[in-house]
């Protein structure tokens, strides 16, 4: 301790020895004309307090609603687990914010440490995740738009002209193993956090907690997000044009993230500030309150908003699945409804709708199957049934009837052996089959359905689908035991490839139907 430090006014119910105590007694002695302001300083106002539970109550309210709605389309769609994640993360911050004001002569300093270790990681961590999702939706978007109209617009060459400082994480970005990644090391850090308590006092004691060098890493991890993060996704946003609904939303997030930081810091460092009345009613940690609050509001309520919205517009309007699929072959009526999906960030339901039906199409007429052999050289296509099978409607929808039922039969052509089909397990790594010889149709028709699982149904394809796990499960496991079986006659094997991706194109359909069609039907009757 200072020698020179006058110690007349030190609370008499404080404790001398204690360094954290006397760091803060330190800190507020020129700014006190007695000992009990060091005591006004600490206690909060009755307007703080209340400030702080209507937080927490808006909180668990937005939270249970996420999960009320937690099976809908557009929550899976935006990132489900990680707004899970923001939420708890979110909540515990600012419980632990409101304690650590109100309590803090007596709040356990383990208690803060945990929370500071995991839960403003979590929140962070997921925070970044959310919008990272609304980009990569976003960006599969504007690339499916501009597949679907390539020869009508020069929307495919400007998306390939634009740098993306995020692009390898838009096409990278594995969902199933960053979020269960990460847990991992939170459980690490908890660990630590724990070890700690027995070994460092900062951890172990009660009341006025403070920071120390052991919050290092997670000051670290802060530091990263606000000053590295949020400037490049600032960047990356605005080179969005004003398709992208959440756009204004995360740009408001953004700055208003910047100005809490900003508030925090003027509150925690300057001492006549910190040292003061005012901090009775407006503590350092208010604007800890607020930053979630206000994520919570650009982030979370606009996705709640939305599924209350879509349901809500479900019962009143009188869209039918049979005319969004008339439309859906019109192409006139296509372009433009495409162009809303643009917006809702959906237009790879209507890519794969595409690519469904022109798969079908190889086993419903026989006889344009039978043009498919006249080549000897077969080129592995990053789309489906392109110019290599002369075919002449490549961008066009499938004029099929929608009246045929799936289960129609096929002709099979008995010269095409299923076994053909087991060169093809070697070849998958290969970009081209062997030349100089022909073709047979299986090996095309298990060559376009591996190219439609690879480009729509895996996790984190090109054009990934909304659809549920089972069903993917499904088409991959069917997919391979139609492939390696070679004891399936030849209409079984067909017949199984035919339908297999019936199902997803069930939830497809719907999806598109109840979460953008009956939107777009609405705007349409508004604008007259």
């Amino acid at each position: 301790m200072d020698e020179d430090v006058n110690f007349n006014l030190f609370p008499n119910d404080w404790d001398i020895d204690s360094l954290t105590q006397y760091s803060y007694y330190k800190k507020c002695l020129p700014y006190a004309s007695k000992s009990e302001d060091f005591d006004y300083f600490i206690e909060k106002s009755i307007v703080f307090k209340i400030y702080g539970l209507g937080s927490i109550g808006y909180m668990l309210i937005i939270s249970y609603l996420l999960l009320k709605h937690r099976k809908h389309y557009i929550f899976k769609r935006q990132g489900r687990v990680y707004f899970i994640m923001f939420m708890i993360g979110s909540l515990l911050s600012v419980i632990n914010s409101f304690l650590i004001q109100i309590k803090y002569k007596i709040y356990p300093c383990v208690i803060l440490n945990f929370l500071v270790s995991l839960a403003y990681p979590l929140s962070f961590f997921s925070y970044a995740m959310i919008i990272l999702t609304n980009f990569k939706n976003y960006y599969n978007s504007q690339v499916a738009y501009s597949e679907m109209f390539r020869d009508m617009t020069n929307t495919n060459n400007n998306t390939k002209k634009q740098i993306y400082i995020f692009k390898f994480i838009y096409k990278n970005m594995p969902h199933s193993k960053i979020a269960p990644i990460f847990i991992f090391y939170l459980i690490v850090k908890w660990l630590i956090v724990y070890m700690l308590y027995f070994l460092n006092s900062l951890v172990s004691q009660i009341g006025y907690c403070r920071l120390g060098l052991i919050h290092i890493p997670e000051i670290g991890e802060v530091l990263v997000f606000l000053f590295i993060f949020l400037p490049l996704a600032l960047i990356e946003i605005l080179k969005f044009d004003d398709t992208f609904r959440m756009k204004k939303k995360i740009v408001k997030s953004i700055l208003t993230t910047f100005l809490c930081v900003l508030g925090y810091m003027t509150m925690s460092v300057v001492k006549p500030l910190n040292c003061s009345f005012l901090v009775k009613y407006i503590p350092s940690d208010s604007f800890a309150i607020l930053l979630f609050l206000l994520s919570t509001v650009y982030l979370c309520v606009p996705t709640i908003k939305d599924i209350i919205h879509i349901n809500k517009q479900k019962a009143e309007t009188k869209a039918t699945v049979n005319g969004m699929l008339k439309m859906l072959q019109d192409n006139i009526l296509l372009r433009e409804f495409s162009e809303f999906c643009r917006k809702e960030n959906c237009t790879e339901n209507i890519l794969f709708y595409q690519h469904y039906w022109k798969y079908r199409k190889l086993f419903d007429n026989q006889e344009r199957n039978s043009r498919i052999v006249k080549t000897n050289n077969f080129t592995t296509s990053n789309f489906l049934v392109t110019s290599v099978y002369d075919y002449d409607d490549r961008d066009r929808v499938s004029q099929m009837s929608f009246e045929t039922p799936l289960e129609a039969s096929i002709c099979v052509d008995d010269t095409f052996s299923v076994n053909n089909t087991n060169m093809i397990n070697g070849m998958e790594s290969s970009r081209y089959f062997n030349t100089g010889r022909k073709i047979t149709k299986n090996e095309i028709f298990v060559k376009e359905a591996k190219n439609i699982i690879d480009n729509f149904i895996l996790n984190e394809a090109k054009f990934e689908v909304n659809i549920s796990d089972k069903v993917k499960k499904n088409i991959i496991s069917n997919f391979k035991d139609i492939k390696n079986n070679s004891e399936l006659q030849q209409q079984d094997f067909k017949e199984r490839l035919k339908c297999l991706f019936d199902e997803s194109y069930n939830e497809v359909v719907n999806s598109l139907f109840l979460n953008s069609y009956t939107n777009y039907i609405l705007l349409k009757r508004n604008e007259k």
